[in-house]
Order: C-alpha cells, then sequence, then structure tokens
C-alpha cells in the first residue's frame, strides 16, 4: 500500500508503520515538462462552462409598521433571492453517438453512459464547485447536473480534477 505525499513520489509503509520514500521513477524535471505539456493541452481543447449555485437569499430592511395598524399586508417581502454563477474553463469529454460502448473504451474502462459526460477542471473551478450547492453546470447550450464528486487524475499531473455530470432534460 502506498500513500502520496503530493506532488513528488510516494511514501510506502514499513512493517512497523513508518513511512519511508520510494524511488520516483520522474525526476522534477520531467514532472515539471509533464506538468507544461498537460497545461497546453488542456489550453487546447478548454471550453468555457457556467456553474451556477443556489441563490443566495438577502434579507431587506425589516418594517414593522405593518405591525401596528390595519389595512396592511401582514406578509410583506421583505427579502430577495440573489442568483451566484460563475464561469470557468473545462475539458468536456461528451460520449460519441450519445454512447461509448465500443472496444476502446472499454478496454481502458471508460465507459460514459449515454446523457452523462465528465468535466476536467482546474483547482479554482473544483473548490467553487465543492463550496455550497451546484444548481447546475451550464455548457453550450445544455445544462448539466452534479453526479459525482471531484477525483484527482493522478499522481503525476497535479491540479486538475473530474466531476461526472448528468444532462437536464
Amino acid at each position: 500500500m502506498t500513500q502520496s505525499p503530493g506532488m513528488w513520489g510516494a511514501m510506502t509503509p514499513t512493517h512497523s508503520g513508518a513511512l519511508i520514500k520510494m524511488a520516483d521513477l520522474l525526476s522534477i524535471t520531467e514532472r515539471l515538462k509533464i506538468d507544461e505539456a498537460f497545461g497546453d493541452f488542456f489550453d487546447t481543447l478548454k471550453k468555457t462552462i457556467e456553474i451556477h449555485k443556489e441563490a443566495k437569499q438577502a434579507i431587506n430592511d425589516i418594517d414593522t409598521s405593518f405591525l401596528l395598524g390595519y389595512g396592511e399586508t401582514s406578509n410583506q417581502i421583505n427579502y430577495q433571492y440573489i442568483a451566484e454563477s460563475k464561469t470557468f474553463e473545462a475539458i468536456v469529454s461528451f460520449p460519441p453517438d450519445g454512447d461509448q460502448d465500443h472496444a476502446l473504451a472499454k478496454e481502458i474502462s471508460a465507459y460514459i453512459p449515454k446523457g452523462e459526460i465528465r468535466i476536467k477542471v482546474k483547482t479554482d473551478a473544483k473548490d467553487y464547485i465543492k463550496l455550497g450547492k451546484v444548481e447546475r453546470i451550464n455548457i453550450g447550450d445544455h445544462a448539466y447536473t452534479l453526479l459525482g464528486e471531484d477525483a484527482n487524475i493522478n499522481n503525476i499531473i497535479n491540479g486538475y480534477y473530474v466531476f461526472k455530470l448528468g444532462e437536464i432534460k
């Protein structure tokens, strides 16, 4: 069983439970080059997504004058909802032909059911998604709901996270 302490290398527990650093197959320079190459890949394929959060309720000044007399409505609205949304960049993985039931997807265990997509986002978008309740994510003319938690891509490329989305019909 190995544990990753972060960006460079992995730790392995000994029989006594102490953690020791394992030999790393990639040098720091190679890791930096991989990070840079994936950054270029991300910039080439990115799309703009709009993440809509649950509206916040803002309470206006409370007017108690209606309590003292007659003829006033007793349920005056003293609050308003403020929509919250923000745009981010992501790589969007759409299943071809509405489904990925083909040999390559099965080989790499990358099956994406019909109506579902995956988005790969940077840390800022991940943090925004995780903080508060996401109502929907707009990508182009389609709206999606969040189906799964974030997953880090792997231990080599850091700072990118994958989320599973389902189309809202």
